[in-house]
């Protein structure tokens, strides 16, 4: 059954909205840019699980988290998938039935929310692993003592017996950061919203 534009307007509480404000979703926010992106995004979170490297940790840091690739990639999820199941609904929806328009349209606003909350995890999600993969990537410190370092002037690291570790194997092996380095990393975190 064909369906004009104006009649999906009419039955539908923010297709109009979408299409209003968000003209350029349709057009650059196409699936197979979405799939792309997605499969680049798991090739390097899968390499990310088996390899520590710079370079890797590079690709995750502009793939996931915070980075406007990733916003922009959430963004387009959430109005497309959002913007199909409008339609799909809208389409199925008889105009005439006023408890069916009035179901439809509650329907669009939990479906609109659940979408807002899913994007959100994942933004928040990924932004920890991105973080986290890339403190394993990076360079620690470990004295004598087994305490882990951030930094290599950390005014508590004793001299003897210093090892330098990527971060994985100080987390594999180590399990106490100094006192120190781990205040700085808490105030970094809260300072620059890291973790």
């Amino acid at each position: 059954m064909a369906i004009t534009t104006k009649e999906l307007e009419e039955r539908s509480l923010f297709y109009k909205s979408f299409r209003e404000y968000f003209p350029f979703v349709e057009e650059y926010c196409s699936w197979p840019i979405i799939g792309i992106y997605a499969f680049v995004m798991i090739l390097f979170w899968g390499l990310s699980s088996v390899v520590y490297s710079k370079f890797v940790s590079f690709f995750v840091s502009w793939l996931m988290g915070t980075s406007i690739f990733f916003l922009l990639f959430a963004a387009a999820v959430l109005f497309r998938v959002t913007l199909a199941v409008i339609v799909s609904d809208a389409i199925n929806v008889d105009p005439s039935d006023e408890m069916a328009m009035k179901q439809n349209k509650n329907k669009e606003v939990i479906i609109l929310v659940v979408m807002l909350v899913l994007s959100l995890t994942a933004v928040i999600t990924t932004n920890k692993y991105r973080h986290h993969y890339e403190f394993q990537c990076s360079t620690c410190y470990v004295d004598g003592h087994g305490y882990i370092h951030l930094y290599d002037n950390c005014e508590y690291m004793e001299g003897n017996g210093v090892r330098t570790l990527k971060g994985w194997e100080a987390e594999r092996y180590y399990h106490k950061y100094c006192e120190a380095c781990e205040e700085w990393a808490e105030e970094a975190n809260e300072a620059y919203l890291v973790r």
